[in-house]
């Protein structure tokens, strides 16, 4: 499992699924969902310090395993409805999406932070490439402080250190 954003993942990537309230107008057709990990309706304007106790209470209130194992299913089922053979469905992983790059707080990596805290797994930043390989990259949560080229400023950056601060408060 991993997770990514609209921009990068396409539409028709096997193994994507949107764990947003909505999906992008300009896809180019639709990505499975997995909607009891979408944020509530508070999302866009709630603060990060109040954003995260809010998602935690959504996750809390779900099974862990059973999370996993849904994502799992749809992300190899996903991947048949797009003609992949057999022995490649069983490689894909879900890719867990939502608008944010990956610089910037979102809640896919909260809900990725959660899966590795309640089941000893890693949930990397990345994307799939069409060789059906996977690159991981930084998440915000692992940005946390580090200076960007004109891409954040300190502010963000704190905001980032206090959010990842917080979540590992949360899930302890």
């Amino acid at each position: 499992m991993l997770t990514s954003y609209y921009s990068k993942t396409k539409a028709g990537t096997p193994g994507a699924i949107s764990i947003s309230r909505s999906m992008p107008r300009w896809c180019n057709g639709k990505y499975p969902t997995y909607k009891a990990l979408a944020p509530g309706t508070w999302y866009r304007s709630a603060e990060v310090d109040d954003y995260i106790p809010l998602y935690m209470e959504i996750l809390q209130a779900l099974d862990p395993q059973q999370v996993h194992d849904d994502l799992y299913r749809i992300a190899q089922e996903n991947a048949r409805s797009l003609g992949l053979p057999e022995s490649e469905v069983a490689k894909v992983r879900p890719i867990l999406l939502c608008f944010e790059k990956p610089s910037d707080f979102c809640h896919r990596r909260l809900a990725a932070n959660w899966q590795e805290s309640e089941l000893q797994i890693e949930v990397p930043e990345g994307f799939r490439n069409p060789d059906g390989t996977y690159t991981t990259v930084p998440g915000w949560e692992q940005l946390q402080g580090q200076q960007f080229e004109g891409a954040i400023g300190n502010d963000v950056a704190d905001q980032m250190a206090q959010a990842a601060t917080q979540l590992s408060l949360l899930t302890l």
